[in-house]
């Protein structure tokens, strides 16, 4: 650092320097704190959290918190790249036909009746018009009973799901061609979804509690493993219920993460400035 930058630097923190006020650090999830169950980072390439077997070939990524490993088979691995993600950020991609990356384990994630939330930030590629639900991010029972899954309805239009297998809330409004924000909190008998800082349309279903008498969370792929997904991760959270505040700081941490702050509505409380 030159000298005038560091004579600026001072120069700028001096009235909280001389009043002893504390210089308070960017916003993060992990100031989520004991809301925040998992967190699958893909910037975590390169770290004890991610096992790159050559080419960038991922055959395990363990979340940042409750070291919760979800891996897949030597011949169904993602493929990991720092440009994957809207051209410029860390991802890993999921071809759409046999990458997943799963575990039987749910260790501290909510379950049964336990209130949630599963939040993604991710691009879904499945081509205009390819027939039935792809799922993104499960964990649970698939079929028959409830799971918790993000993922994609593609008919005419491609849209945004946020399901418990039996109940699905497709929005009517987004087209999830593009980078986008989703999320799906369950209580109770009730589920919402959001996208891209804003609730769905329709916003709300009726469901059952979280089955998982057969435990599995899948990245790229049905908690059952038999409908792949097309798709590019580059967050996945999973928490117990979060308050109004920070579920917007989640969304707005999300959204400046890759220069995507165009997707939160007017009005968002983090379009304008990071939380």
């Amino acid at each position: 650092m030159s000298v005038m930058r560091a004579r600026m630097a001072f120069a700028m923190n001096a009235p909280a320097l001389r009043s002893g006020a504390a210089v308070v650090p960017p916003w993060t999830p992990l100031d989520l704190g004991a809301a925040l169950k998992a967190w699958w980072n893909a910037d975590d390439h390169g770290t004890a959290r991610m096992t790159d077997d050559g080419a960038g070939l991922i055959s395990s990524w363990t979340d940042k918190v409750g070291s919760m490993a979800i891996a897949g088979a030597t011949t169904a691995r993602p493929t990991w790249s720092a440009t994957s993600f809207n051209t410029s950020y860390a991802g890993l991609t999921f071809n759409g036909t046999a990458n997943a990356l799963s575990s039987t384990t749910l260790t501290t994630l909510p379950t049964g009746a336990t209130a949630g939330e599963l939040w993604a930030l991710l691009t879904q590629l499945m081509p205009v018009g390819t027939a039935g639900i792809k799922h993104a991010v499960a964990y649970g029972i698939n079929n028959p009973s409830a799971a918790r899954i993000l993922g994609r309805a593609v008919a005419t239009l491609n849209r945004i799901i946020v399901s418990e297998a039996a109940t699905t809330i497709t929005d009517t409004l987004i087209d999830f061609s593009s980078p986008a924000i989703v999320g799906g909190a369950w209580s109770g008998t009730s589920m919402t979804a959001r996208a891209n800082g804003a609730a769905t349309t329709p916003a709300s279903a009726v469901i059952a509690a979280l089955n998982t008498s057969t435990t599995r969370f899948v990245i790229g792929a049905s908690s059952s493993l038999t409908a792949f997904a097309n798709v590019v991760v580059r967050h996945v959270f999973v928490t117990t219920t979060l308050t109004t505040l920070q579920r917007q700081q989640l969304e707005g941490w999300l959204a400046w993460d890759s220069a995507l702050t165009s997707l939160l509505p007017a009005g968002h409380p983090y379009k304008g400035a990071r939380p």
